[in-house]
């Protein structure tokens, strides 16, 4: 996996999200009280953001100055994350993935990953 195929996927679940109403709610929800939420994703020297709002989502490459939360990862670790085949804790726990900010942020963004693929 490349840092590329994690910018692939997160367009993928962001596409699907904004089509689907139950991935729309649990937007709307995640965002709420704010504007919207910004997740960051650093891995293999590439940085892509993720910002949800009670309208939808999108996905855009770059760094974001302020995000709530960041993962770094490498992107074979994230891709095993996202769809399920590794848990992250574990790779916290043991420094393969480093998360910093808003850790419960993982939960709702859990929440809309497995949303979004089990409607494929």
């Amino acid at each position: 996996m490349t840092a590329a195929d994690v910018y692939k996927f997160l367009q993928m679940v962001v596409q699907q999200g904004n089509k689907k109403e139950d991935a729309l709610q649990i937007m709307a929800e995640w965002a709420h009280p704010y504007p919207g939420k910004v997740l960051q994703v650093e891995t293999d020297g590439k940085f892509y953001y993720v910002v949800i709002t009670p309208q939808g989502a999108t996905v855009k490459e770059g760094e974001y100055p302020s995000p709530d939360i960041i993962f770094r990862a490498p992107s074979d670790l994230l891709m095993q994350i996202f769809t399920g085949r590794s848990d992250p804790i574990e790779a916290i726990k043991k420094w393969e993935m480093v998360v910093v900010g808003a850790g419960h942020e993982m939960v709702p963004m859990n929440q809309l990953i497995m949303t979004v693929m089990m409607g494929l």
